[in-house]
């Protein structure tokens, strides 16, 4: 279990470091706000590659399943970062928004049915 935690823990800080690239390189084209969406979204990818990398073998589904969602909300990260680059009159600020409530939600929804989760397994002990 302790090799497990260690991988979440490497897994986790590819959001911020990416996130921090992404502000440096935005900051060098005039546009830190738009190098931070992209940063984080190739956060999410790189977190979700590593999960494929590092996963034990057990079968492409259940790969798939622990890495889609990070690949997912990388690839909308970036999608919506070049958006605003190209069109940043039109929806995209609410859509940018719109994504960072719903995953702020998500974020909490998840580590609730986790939290959830431990607590019966230790109570089952």
């Amino acid at each position: 279990m302790k090799e497990r935690n260690g991988q979440r823990k490497f897994e986790g800080m590819f959001i911020p470091a990416f996130l921090l690239i992404g502000i440096g390189a935005g900051l060098l084209f005039g546009r830190p706000d738009i190098g931070a969406i992209i940063g984080l979204g190739t956060g999410f990818i790189a977190m979700g590659v590593a999960r494929m990398v590092r996963s034990p073998k057990t079968g492409i589904p259940s790969v798939l399943e622990r890495s889609f969602f990070p690949l997912f909300i990388g690839v909308v990260f970036i999608i919506a970062g070049i958006g605003l680059v190209y069109f940043p009159a039109l929806i995209w600020p609410y859509f940018g928004a719109l994504v960072l409530i719903v995953l702020g939600i998500w974020f909490l929804f998840r580590a609730a049915i986790r939290n959830n989760e431990v607590d019966t397994q230790e109570g089952d002990d």
